[in-house]
């Protein structure tokens, strides 16, 4: 089994780096998630660098919980540089829009989704 594998790799022109690969696919995810939020599309930029690097794609789970785990890293960094930005009578008018009710029970948050 081993020795096939290490035919394939050799017809087929990959390295068995796994080290690497999850290396260069963490990368990707992570700049792309700045900008990309649905794992899909972060998992497909990942497979497409450790591709172009030459190296054997690592299981797909490995791909999925890596762009989970990047994807949520990157959120909380966003949301904590605005939150940063944000002036205390900023935070809570945005508290507000949660706390206050209206006649039906719906809050303000609730009133702000509707479309126009």
């Amino acid at each position: 089994m081993k020795n096939h594998r290490g035919l394939v790799r050799q017809r087929v022109g990959v390295a068995y780096d796994q080290a690497r690969a999850r290396r260069i696919a963490g990368e990707s995810i992570r700049k792309e998630a700045a900008s990309k939020n649905r794992p899909a599309d972060l998992i497909n930029i990942a497979l497409e660098k450790v591709v172009e690097a030459g190296l054997e794609l690592p299981a797909f789970s490995t791909f999925d919980a890596m762009a989970s785990t990047l994807r949520k890293e990157v959120n909380a960094e966003i949301c904590g540089g605005i939150h940063k930005r944000m002036s205390a009578f900023e935070r809570a008018g945005l508290l507000r829009l949660l706390e206050e009710r209206e006649r039906d029970g719906t809050t303000l948050y609730n009133r702000l989704k509707k479309p126009a």
